[in-house]
């Protein structure tokens, strides 16, 4: 995230997410999820999200509209961002922790797999609720500290 505190307009947000680390608590059903039936991790192991627009809502909330990439396919998404805290941590870095929040039909992306149940009604709905926990470090603190930057895959630069 690139943010002018006095600018929020202007801000720019890069968010990407290994879809193989998704986790829903069954690692039968994680299989399947990461399967060629469902998100095909093998073939599209990332999500990206490219901000278009932020907006504020009202203190500590923004909408942060832009387009996610999933699957293969990318499609406008709207994202409600609340901030939650901010801290010094132990080597006096600033942090920040924000609850992300978003809504997508997951047929939009050509995620198309689904199985009627014997009692009616189908095992999969199409709205699919996405929600994260993010934490966030100032940049520029740890740039002063002499913290290594890490590359888009969480590596540090050498």
């Amino acid at each position: 995230m690139t943010l002018a505190p006095d600018d929020v307009a202007s801000a720019e947000i890069r968010v990407w997410v290994d879809v193989i680390s998704i986790d829903t608590g069954s690692a039968e059903r994680d299989a399947h999820v990461r399967s060629a039936e469902f998100l095909d991790t093998a073939q599209f192991p990332r999500a990206e999200f490219n901000s278009t627009a932020v907006r504020l809502r009202r203190d500590g909330e923004a909408e942060v509209t832009g387009f996610l990439q999933l699957h293969g396919i990318s499609r406008p998404v709207d994202i409600v961002v609340v901030a939650k805290q901010t801290w010094l941590d132990d080597k006096g870095l600033m942090r920040a922790a924000y609850d992300v929040d978003a809504e997508i039909d997951r047929q939009a992306f050509g995620l198309r797999w689904n199985q009627d149940m014997d009692i009616g009604g189908f095992v999969v709905g199409d709205r699919v609720h996405l929600r994260a926990r993010l934490e966030m470090v100032r940049v520029a603190d740890a740039d002063a500290r002499g913290v290594r930057k890490q590359n888009e895959r969480g590596v540090p630069a050498r």
